[in-house]
């Protein structure tokens, strides 16, 4: 199998849930084949996850924004949406599962999250193709996952196996777990360019 992300030798690494995970030799990332994720709407657990890490996210995007326009792709049932809103950020919403925000009806935008998203997507990845058009010459992309760098530190640490680690989902319709390298990689592919990122879980990215 050839990494859906670099194009290189990618093994079979584990089965979970029946479902066979690869992953890359180069650039480490782990993924399957497509996954559906329409019954996926906001994810587990949304609006406790929305509680906790909202408003750290809202003044991180007021810390590079200034105000400025945003667009939360997958935005699930919205929750994020309406925080940003009440925080005073100008704020639309898309998410192809919910009819409620299934049209994107602006364009232009200063900034994109993707919040707990990429982990979803697969091979061609056109999603970073519509967000390449929809951002403004020197926006940016604010994208929140868990990497697979930070399971294999705890796989070192700790000695843990790969199938412990309940990210790696496929019930969830988590069907490509990118690495740092591998997200880096594929972005440049799409033509943007890695910014000095947050933390392990949160990378930047401008056109």
């Amino acid at each position: 199998m050839n990494c859906i992300v670099c194009g290189d030798n990618s093994p079979e690494r584990l089965i979970k849930e029946n479902v066979q995970y690869y992953q890359c030799e180069t650039c480490k990332t782990l993924f399957s084949e497509s996954l559906p994720n329409d019954n996926m709407i906001g994810g587990s657990n949304e609006k406790e996850r929305n509680d906790i890490h909202n408003l750290e996210r809202i003044n991180r995007i007021k810390t590079i924004l200034m105000g400025k326009k945003v667009l939360d792709y997958g935005c699930g049932n919205g929750l994020l949406l309406k925080d940003m809103r009440d925080s005073g950020l100008e704020c639309y919403g898309y998410d192809v599962f919910n009819p409620k925000f299934n049209k994107i009806i602006e364009k232009d935008y200063d900034v994109i999250t993707m919040i707990e998203v990429i982990e979803h997507l697969n091979f061609p990845f056109n999603e970073f193709d519509e967000i390449y058009k929809l951002l403004k010459p020197g926006g940016f992309v604010y994208i929140e996952t868990s990497f697979i760098d930070i399971f294999t530190h705890f796989i070192n640490i700790l000695g843990l196996k790969m199938e412990e680690f309940e990210y790696i989902n496929p019930n969830l319709g988590h069907s490509t777990v990118f690495s740092h390298k591998g997200l880096d990689i594929l972005m440049l592919k799409k033509g943007f360019i890695p910014s000095s990122h947050i933390n392990e879980n949160v990378r930047i990215y401008f056109k």
